[in-house]
């Protein structure tokens, strides 16, 4: 069986997005409360930049907040049975400013609790601008990429082969 690339992430992720436009389900970190009150009209803990939230409708007012997105599951060498565990992961970047993490699972149907960090990119201190690659070793049955804290920039795409 031929060795596979997958994308993490869709393309062009990590929006600022304004309220009024939120999608209820999705999840989201605020970045600006503006006149927004996210903790009586969203549910959110507060109002504090940086609380996670789950939209519940749209919203009002002036506050923004950022798309927490998680990467559907993608296949990893344990699910074709390969022995060899070798993944590379390439993200490409432009001017991120947030944290972007690859997890992985070892079960076939993996619950939230089933996944591990394998890699983490923390561009919260200088934004990261360049493209990189590196690789991670472990027979994992699923990988998936998280991007959280996204303050602003660009994810292009990240990319896994195996």
């Amino acid at each position: 069986m031929p060795r596979l690339s997958a994308h993490l992430l869709p393309t062009t992720v990590a929006l600022i997005v304004n309220s009024g436009a939120f999608v209820v389900g999705t999840k989201y970190r605020i970045v600006t409360a503006g006149t927004t009150d996210f903790a009586t009209e969203q549910g959110a803990a507060d109002n504090n930049v940086g609380t996670v939230f789950t939209a519940t409708v749209i919203g009002t007012g002036s506050g923004t907040a950022s798309v927490e997105p998680v990467g559907d599951k993608v296949k990893g060498d344990g699910f074709y049975n390969y022995s060899d565990g070798i993944h590379t992961v390439a993200h490409y970047l432009d001017s991120f400013d947030g944290i972007l993490i690859v997890q992985g699972a070892l079960t076939t149907d993996p619950v939230e609790a089933d996944w591990v960090t394998l890699n983490t990119q923390d561009g919260t201190t200088t934004p990261i601008t360049a493209n990189a690659s590196y690789n991670i070793t472990g027979n994992f049955v699923w990988v998936r990429a998280i991007a959280t804290n996204f303050e602003a920039g660009t994810i292009t795409k990240i990319q896994l082969n195996h």
